[in-house]
Formats: structure tokens, sequence, C-alpha cells
């Protein structure tokens, strides 16, 4: 990774590529719709509807571990882990709120496991081939999920010199439909490394040195309230956001008006589905976020025919790379520790 970061600063050029083809992944074994072991079943509610049934999702985790991040995506704005998957590799696996999925898997991740596939054809966002794909397991530290429901998207980043291929992304991402199956998770941006606990809400030793904020999932999505200028504002909260804040046009009308009196100007948003998308960029000197004040924060303003404007506005990790922040989805919040506290 540390020759990619290197190849980047020389020149190197990001792409993302996509296919609606499903041709080329033929090679893998078939999923029997009928026969499993994700299987699809008529309605009970509508005859003429068919319902998908995965297998039952098992977390294996009888008490709170520690797991590195991977510092090198950290360094470019990512929360990562390593995973082993059933080919006994490790692949580097981000942690990402943003997505409701609960693991995604790109072609090359899946030629190289042998994962057995069900195309459901061309996905409407992101245009590109989509289905399921059956992942027996997959280990993080001394933890072990089995069966977790995969999904595919026939797209992977690749990076370039002179034209020609020097890495291409073997993709795993754990979403937030099994990110919510635990307790709580700690993101210790600081210490550089995630705690996952799989029951019960968080505790803090010491609560004075927290701030906390109402977390909810609701409509796919994992929501935190918290003050923005001092006004109460609801947003999605996504670990593996590069940007700070992005919002839609519309959102950005109704922010305080502090916000909305900066000057803004041309930019670009990176969407890790979607690629380069224009916007427009407003950097706050001072941007006063829950308790805490962000320095220089940027807020990525997306035209309302922006295709990302689909996705929910968003608060990211960027602002709080400083602290630790605590995902307490028993508890219903979001713990923020106050900086310099232990």
């Amino acid at each position: 990774m540390q020759a990619l970061l290197l190849c980047l600063l020389s020149g190197c050029t990001a792409h993302l590529v996509k296919s609606a083809d499903p041709a080329h992944l033929n090679d893998l074994p078939r999923i029997d719709p009928n026969t499993g072991p994700i299987r699809f079943v008529i309605s009970e509610e509508d005859p003429n509807a068919r319902e998908i049934h995965f297998p039952k999702c098992v977390i294996h985790l009888s008490s709170p571990c520690t797991v590195a991040y991977a510092e090198s995506y950290f360094n470019l704005g990512l929360i990562a882990v390593g995973a082993k998957l059933p080919n006994g590799r490790t692949y580097i696996t981000l942690l990402d709120t943003g997505i409701p999925l609960h693991v995604a898997v790109n072609p090359l991740t899946m030629k190289e496991n042998n994962l057995s596939t069900f195309h459901l054809g061309k996905e409407t966002w992101s245009s590109a081939n989509a289905g399921f794909c059956y992942l027996p397991h997959l280990e993080i530290g001394p933890m072990v999920i089995d069966k977790p429901p995969c999904w595919y998207l026939q797209m992977r980043w690749e990076i370039r010199f002179l034209g020609v291929p020097v890495w291409r992304q073997r993709a795993v991402l754990i979403g937030l439909g099994l990110l919510k199956a635990f307790g709580h998770i700690t993101f210790d941006n600081v210490a550089g490394h995630v705690v996952f606990a799989p029951e019960g809400p968080f505790e803090p030793n010491e609560p004075q040195n927290w701030h906390s904020y109402p977390l909810e999932v609701k409509d796919n999505g994992l929501t935190v309230t918290m003050p923005v200028e001092g006004e109460d504002i609801e947003m999605a909260f996504d670990t593996c956001g590069r940007d700070g804040m992005v919002v839609d046009v519309n959102t950005w009308e109704k922010l305080p008006e502090r916000i909305r009196t900066s000057r803004t100007r041309r930019s670009t948003f990176l969407s890790g589905f979607l690629g380069k998308l224009p916007c427009r960029r407003a950097r706050i000197r001072n941007l006063h976020l829950g308790h805490k004040v962000v320095p220089k924060a940027d807020i990525k303003i997306l035209p309302g025919d922006s295709p990302f404007a689909k996705a929910p506005d968003y608060i990211s990790m960027k602002y709080f790379r400083d602290t630790a922040v605590v995902l307490d989805f028993a508890g219903g919040r979001m713990w923020v520790r106050k900086n310099g506290a232990d």
C-alpha cells in the first residue's frame, strides 16, 4: 500500500472501472434460487413477487475485541481493517456506515475466493452489474462471522501509470447492515484501532470525558442529531466519508446562516461508487460541530441533478480524526471523547 501511495504522488491516475456485462463472471459457480444457499421464495403477501432468503448470519464473539486500523487507508481518510476470507488471504476491509448492505465485494475478490453468484442485472444508481454471492465466513481478529449476506458490484478502482494498470482493487466492505448488529463499536482514531463489543450499550468509565448525541438507524441509514453552529441538525453519519460534510444544494440553503454566507468555489467530489463528480466547496474557518471546533472545515455542496444527491446528506469521521467516536447501537447514542481525555 505504501508503494500505491508513492505511485499516486508520482503522477499515477485513479480510475473507476465498471461493467454491466455479467459474462465476465461466467467461470464462477451459480446459486440455484430454489435450493440455495440463497433462496428465492414466493411472497406470502404478493403471489407475483419473490422474497430473498439468506442463510442465518451468526457473529461468533463472546467479549469485546480490538483490531488495528489499516494505517495506510486511514491516511487516505478511510476506516479499514484486515479480514480473512475463505481462501485464507487477508483483505483490506472498509467499515462503512454509509452503505446499508451487510457485506459487499467486487469480481476480483469473488474470483479469488470462488464465490457462488446470482446475477440481478444492471444496478440503476451505479450502472454496474450487481447481484448476490455466497460468502461462507470471514474473520476479523478473533471474531468469526458466518454466512453474512453478501452483495457484489461489478466495479473496481485501479491505479494506472502511463495508461497501464499497476494496482487493482480487491474490494471487501462491511456496511451498516452488519455493523448495527453489535452492541457498540468504538473507533479510536488516536490509538488507531476499532473495538467491537458484541452486546450492550457503551458505559464510559469517566462520563465527564465524553459528549453524546442521539443516534438512530432508520430508512436503511445511520443518523445523528448534533448542534451545527448551535442549531440541532439531523444528518447521516459516514465512517468512510473522505469529506467532512456533504450536502445537496437544498440542504445547504437550510444550514445556519454563518455557514450559508461563506464563499463557495468549484470543486469535485469523489464517490467510491460513482467516481469524480462536480460540486462546490465551502471552507469554514472554525466550524462549531457538537461540542468541538473543526478548523478549516470543508463542506461539499452537490447540485440538485447530481447522481449522488439521491444519497443522504452526511457528516463523516473526517471531522473526528483527532479523537474517539463510539457508535452505541444498543443505547442509541453517538459518543465523542473530549480532546485530550484518555
